[in-house]
């Protein structure tokens, strides 16, 4: 009778055997895409490809910013969109040969996984594996120990996560310069460096050492997970800060294929494919499909999967499990370090200073903030002033250095100087030590775990009737729509809608209700001719909602005009980028027409895109808004070519014109009722009418909807419409205001910029003298 040993055997030989006759395919393309390089890869499929294409593009230094996956079947088939580290296709013959190289027959497909984290004999160094508790100072102690035991630390890498540090530590003997080859030598150094990760209460440190060489990264992920770092530590004392900003995780069952469905939600950055990737390998899942899509500040992950025995998750508590070992791998690779004790320190010693100040301008009130510069800052005092319904008429705007020092005219939506008490007070609280000085700028869209809503945020094509038909799915669900909004730009439409169950009114908590939900929404979102996909999520945490609406239509590129011709005779706003030479900045200049909440759109766009803003003048005058901000990029450099200051204009045109108020506004107050706000919708669409816009909510029974629409053609409604909609609405219209969608437009900026430059670029570099030095 044959063994395992031997049936294992011809299994490995027949694989290689499929994976000779059938050699991956890889295609680098600079042509299908105008903003990346298409890497496509087809091959005979095994568990671990999709890691080990990964892995190749990330060890590259490439960055991933979409991918599609399929691998049904025995085939694997994969398309990744790829740029350099500055956001460029990828050029460089010498790198595109290392893809091809990398990724062919002979290192694709014929090794197995564990070689990429294997061990394979090693002539230069000794690698140290370690992991064990983490305590301040440790890393300088395991050190001390090297260096007393005549050891060269040559490369190391240290993580850490929940408590735990795991490290690799690539070393030399410091007399020959190669691996240490004395086993007795080995065992010292090993015992030493456990009795060091040990302290005086950790029983679970381990160290090993070996002479091979491993893929450093794959590697600490794979200590930390056998280390179940994923366990969080009630006795670490993290503050509520963290668990804001955690990234979202839900995973739900797709019963049709007999998938498990994962969806992620999280702030970008490097690497992170590779370490959700890495995760699901380790944990034996196989990913059949997925979608990636990473092209603004966040990243949407979709992973269709079962586990290698071909089943799918069968239980909540593997369910919960997967969900949290996602969370750790991708805490785990964060090189962001927002408020480490030294940066606490400062702030606690130089709490925000915050004066409201009713007498220093006739016509406004002064608001002044100095605070310790963070980046972000800047957006979490306008979001602050603009969520209490305060008009910034004017603002300066300064943080050289390690100060930030603003100053704010505003006054309150009738013009008139703030003098409530209830909220100068607010105002005071929200901008005080314990508000503005500690928290990072993601809680301003962070997660806050909510008992009373399900959130459901939404992005696809525009068409008439889409916010009807989703209010219809919503209804026949038995779901009440507690508060909404909706804006539509370029074609593309971002919603965020939360949800109550009608007969609880609170959160919708059952896993299969919602997964229901989001597949019907899909379907609507999708319609029959969406050629850049919709997408979905839903959760039950808090999100500032017009926070994530910019960041949700940046993410799906509306600032891209997908419409022939539009835009002839609509007024845009004026929005110059140019060079300041003598500071080292990118200065940008916008004129538009002023409304409400216009600063914000533009610094929530500009902190998106990665833009630090030292110095800006605002101003607002005779309906017109004229801003100038002096940015760098958040690596310190200025704005560098061409393609750089087109985007940069573009994206600010779509954050300006994304809250548009023009078209006819229309006002309801109603008693609340199910299926309401689906027979309203139903009734704009019955005559001819699309939603621009729209603001929704409902307080004690009480049904408050504002709508902003115009004829499918986009011309203003006709009288006849309008009559005939308030004739079916009834006494629940309270307001009907139609402002012109063609306006004059402003004076064009090539001739007024050289104006605007030379005086506002004057004022505010003399302004640089007298403002105070905190650097």
């Amino acid at each position: 009778m044959m063994d395992s040993g031997s049936l294992a055997d011809i299994d490995d030989e027949y694989e290689k055997l499929v994976i000779q006759l059938n050699p991956p395919r890889v295609t680098v393309d600079n042509t299908s895409s105008r903003k990346a390089t298409l890497v496509q890869v087809a091959s005979a499929n095994r568990h671990g490809s999709l890691l080990d294409v990964v892995q190749v593009l990330t060890d590259l230094n490439l960055s991933i910013s979409r991918a599609y996956i399929s691998s049904d079947g025995e085939w694997f088939m994969d398309v990744f969109h790829v740029v350099d580290q500055c956001g460029n296709k990828i050029y460089d013959n010498e790198v595109i040969d290392r893809i091809q190289q990398s990724l062919s027959t002979r290192a694709l497909s014929s090794r197995p996984l564990r070689r990429s984290v294997g061990i394979e004999a090693s002539s230069e160094h000794t690698s140290i594996e370690l992991i064990g508790r983490d305590r301040p100072g440790l890393l300088s102690e395991i050190f001390a120990v090297l260096v007393d035991l005549k050891c060269n630390v040559v490369a190391a890498e240290v993580w850490t996560h929940n408590s735990r540090m795991a490290s690799v530590v690539y070393i030399t003997d410091e007399v020959n310069g190669g691996p240490i080859d004395d086993s007795d030598r080995l065992a010292k150094v090993k015992r030493l460096l456990r009795y060091i990760l040990k302290g005086d209460r950790d029983k679970s440190a381990k160290t090993a050492t070996s002479m091979g060489v491993t893929h450093t990264q794959r590697r600490l992920h794979q200590m930390l997970y056998a280390d179940r770092d994923y366990d969080k530590d009630d006795t670490d004392g993290e503050d509520a800060a963290s668990d804001r900003s955690k990234p979202v995780v839900t995973v739900e069952n797709c019963t049709e294929k007999g998938y498990s469905m994962v969806n992620l939600r999280c702030k970008d950055r490097p690497k992170l494919l590779f370490d959700t990737v890495c995760t699901l390998t380790d944990m034996q899942y196989v990913v059949f499909h997925a979608t990636v899509i990473a092209e603004g500040p966040e990243a949407y992950q979709e992973y269709y999967i079962r586990h290698v025995d071909g089943s799918p998750i069968s239980s909540e508590g593997e369910r919960q499990r997967l969900i949290l070992c996602l969370e750790a791998a991708i805490r785990r690779g964060n090189t962001e370090v927002d408020d480490d004790e030294y940066a606490k320190l400062i702030r606690r010693m130089n709490p925000p200073r915050v004066v409201i100040d009713n007498d220093a301008c006739d016509n406004a009130t002064v608001i002044r903030v100095d605070s310790i510069k963070k980046h972000g800052i800047l957006l979490e005092v306008i979001q602050v002033l603009t969520d209490l319904n305060l008009i910034i008429t004017k603002a300066y705007i300064s943080s050289d250095g390690s100060w930030f020092m603003d100053v704010f005219n505003v006054t309150d939506r009738n013009g008139n100087k703030v003098r409530d008490k209830e909220i100068i007070c607010c105002i005071q609280n929200s901008l005080g030590s314990d508000a503005c000085s500690f928290p990072g700028i993601g809680n301003s869209v962070g997660i806050v775990p909510s008992k009373e809503h399900t959130f459901i945020e939404m992005t696809g094509t525009d068409r008439p009737g889409l916010l009807s038909e989703i209010c219809a799915v919503l209804a026949n669900r038995n779901c009440s729509v507690a508060k909404a909004e909706l804006w539509t730009h370029n074609t593309r439409v971002a919603a965020v809608v939360h949800v109550t169950e009608e007969s609880t009114g609170g959160a919708v908590e059952d896993p299969e209700r919602l997964s229901a939900i989001k597949e019907l929404l899909c379907n609507v979102l999708r319609g029959d001719n969406d050629s850049r996909m919709g997408r979905m999520t839903v959760s039950k945490d808090r999100t500032h909602t017009e926070r994530r609406l910019h960041q949700m239509m940046f993410g799906d590129r509306d600032y891209e005009s997908t419409v022939v011709g539009a835009g002839d005779d609509k007024p845009r706003p004026q929005v110059a980028v140019m060079d300041c030479a003598e500071k080292d900045y990118s200065v940008v200049i916008l004129r538009s027409r002023d409304r409400p909440k216009l600063l914000f759109d533009t610094v929530c766009t500009l902190t998106d895109m990665q833009y630090v803003v030292f110095h800006g003048t605002v101003d607002t005058r005779d309906d017109e808004a004229y801003q100038e901000y002096f940015i760098r990029h958040v690596d310190g450099y200025p704005i560098n070519s061409e393609a750089e200051r087109q985007r940069v204009i573009k994206c600010l045109e779509a954050a300006i014109e994304r809250r548009t108020t023009e078209g006819l506004e229309m006002v309801l107050r109603t008693e609340d009722r199910h299926g309401l706000l689906s027979d309203v919708t139903r009734v704009f669409r019955e005559n001819g009418l699309t939603i621009r816009r729209a603001e929704i909510s409902t307080q004690e029974g009480k049904a408050s909807d504002t709508f902003y629409l115009s004829e499918m053609s986009g011309k203003p409604v006709e009288a006849k419409t309008i009559d005939s909609i308030c004739r079916q609405l009834g006494e629940m219209v309270v307001r009907v205001k139609q402002s012109p969608l063609l306006a004059p437009k402003p004076p064009e900026v090539a001739g007024a910029t050289s104006f605007l430059f030379g005086n506002l670029l004057k004022a505010s570099l003399q302004s640089f003298r007298s403002v105070r030095s905190y650097s």
